[in-house]
Parts: C-alpha cells; structure tokens; sequence
C-alpha cells in the first residue's frame, strides 16, 4: 500500500485526460481493500463459497506490495533517497498513531490491556517479523516500512538494487514451503513467520519495482488478452491448488502470485481501462484510511451491535461512509 503519496486520485470528472493518474489501479485498489475486509471478516458465508472469497481474496495484500514497489523506482539515486526517507517518515508516523488508536480503543471501550512484555520473544515478534501487539492488520504498515528501510540503507551504500531480483524466488518459495507445504502436511506455525516484510513484504516491494524497471519489456511481452487469459487462468489454479492440498487455508499460494502479478500488469498497460470514479476515488484517495479503520468499525459492530459474522459488504460501505464523510469535512 502506497501511502499515498504515489498516484492519489480525486474526483475528477476529467480524469482520464490526466496521464499520470492510473484509473485502472486506483479501482482494483478499491477491490483489494474490499478484499481485505473479506479476509478480515472471517467465512460469512458458510462453507466452501466462504472459502473460495477468502481465497480469491488473498491477492490483495502482494497486490498493495506491488504498487509499493514499482513506485519506489527512481533512475536518479539522489532522488531515491529523498522519496525513501519522506516515505520512512510518513509510515513511522502512521504506525504510531495507527498503534495509539488501537491500543486506547482495546484499554477504554474493550477493558483490554496490552502492553508488550519486555523480553526476547517479544522483541522477535514485535520487531522483527513486525507484529503489532495492538491489533493483526497493523503488520502490514511496518512490513512496507522495513522495506522502504532496506531500500534507503541500500541505495546509501550505492548498492545495485537491480541485485535484489535474484531473492524474489527464493523467498516466495520460503513463504509456500512455510506457508501452503507445511500446512498440507499438518505441521502448524505461527503465521508470522512467513507472513512479514521477509517472505511476503519484500519479495513483491522487489517484483514491484522490477516491473518498473522493465516495463517496455514486459508491455511488449504480455498483451492485453494474454493477461486476461493469465488472470483467468491463475483463479483457476488458486482454486484447483487449494482442493489439491486437502482444502488447506493458505495466505500464499502460487496462483495467488501469478493472479495479483498478472491483475498489476493489466493495470500498469492500460491505465484508463477501467474508469470507474467513484471506486477510483476510493483507491486513490480513501483506501489507506480505509484499510487502518476497518478493523476498529469491525470491532465496534462487533461489540455493540453484536454481529457474529459480519457482510464484508456491510463493512466496506459503513467504513467508505465514515472515511469519505471526514475527508470531504
């Protein structure tokens, strides 16, 4: 998720005569953090139709990584370093008020008080794998963040950052052998030790950021109906993979990878294919807050109104109104 500063988009009735604005990721924006908040709910809909949602669904957060990454290429290194540290500065300051947000609401309105222990565990689990103690999906802030990180620390030691390409495979197979292999094999660890900025953040911040770098090449490579057929082609494989290894829940699968690659790319060559305003507003301007807030309106339904399982469409809707009415305030 680029945070966003990248490609904002407003309300603009003219546009698609703009050309820096790219509609077309902008409105799967919008889908990717419907898609979020369908993880995030949990199976509403009972069964194996619920499952195949939150399965689809898993494109999303490499999706967010992607954008990311390909917005972090900079020809000048001068220059890399001056978007780097503005965008290191702007994420430290979200993750802490993201955190304080959370933590008064778990103190005051649920009675929860969570204060880390002060000890090794903790600080691998906190720190490292980027854990928020406060609530699940902060992760995703601190994982961008140490991306970004690497990228500055890098590109200060005048480190060739095109290098960086020969880890994507070897840490997506880290995150499937961790992730999708063990879970078909019963053995069970936590999530967070393949769902960080290591084996998920960072292999599509790179991929991200190679698609940048090769675009031209890319463009010429994949046309517009072979990108279609992949996209089609990969909700298919996700689907057959998950009935392949036992109907097991993963974050990552490789038909995930290709879908939320595949679904960029379409976007990246046809920036004004899919205009739709109201959704490109929301993923231009809107989904960051959307995405942090989320999960306190979740909790709040949760609490007070006492949902069980909650319509992931009521969420988006009541969390779009509660974001789009305080930012046209």
């Amino acid at each position: 998720m680029v945070l966003n500063i990248n490609n904002g988009c407003k309300m603009n009735p003219n546009i698609q005569n703009n050309p820096k604005v790219n509609v077309s990721l902008n409105v799967v924006k919008c889908i990717a953090i419907l898609a979020v908040i369908c993880i995030h709910c949990g199976v509403y809909y009972e069964g194996t139709i619920g499952e195949m949602i939150v399965l689809l669904s898993k494109f999303s957060v490499p999706f967010f990584f992607l954008i990311s990454g390909f917005y972090s290429f900079y020809k000048s290194g001068d220059y890399s370093k001056y978007k780097y540290k503005i965008r290191i500065i702007r994420l430290l300051k979200l993750i802490i008020l993201s955190n304080a947000l959370f933590f008064i609401y778990n103190l005051f309105a649920r009675g929860i008080k969570i204060i880390p222990p002060l000890n090794l565990n903790s600080f691998i689990k906190y720190v490292v794998f980027d854990v928020s103690p406060f609530e699940v999906h902060l992760w995703f802030l601190q994982a961008l963040l140490y991306c970004y990180i690497v990228y500055y620390v890098l590109i200060n030691k005048n480190f060739n950052l095109r290098k960086l390409y020969y880890l994507i495979p070897p840490l997506l197979i880290g995150n499937l052998i961790l992730g999708e292999t063990f879970g078909m094999l019963g053995i069970s660890i936590d999530i967070f030790l393949y769902r960080n900025f290591i084996f998920l953040g960072l292999p599509f911040f790179i991929l991200g950021y190679l698609i940048h770098d090769k675009q031209e090449e890319i463009c010429q490579l994949f046309g517009n109906k072979i990108l279609l057929l992949i996209i089609f082609s990969s909700i298919v494989f996700s689907i057959a993979e998950y009935w392949v290894i036992g109907g097991v829940l993963c974050d990552l699968y490789v038909g995930t990878i290709i879908l939320s690659t595949s679904i960029f790319v379409y976007c990246m060559k046809n920036p004004l294919k899919l205009n739709f305003k109201l959704a490109a507003w929301i993923g231009g301007t809107l989904y960051a807050s959307m995405y942090i807030l989320h999960f306190l309106v979740f909790n709040i339904l949760k609490q007070y109104l006492h949902f069980g399982y909650l319509n992931p469409i009521i969420l988006f809707v009541v969390t779009f109104l509660i974001v789009g009415i305080s930012y046209l305030k």
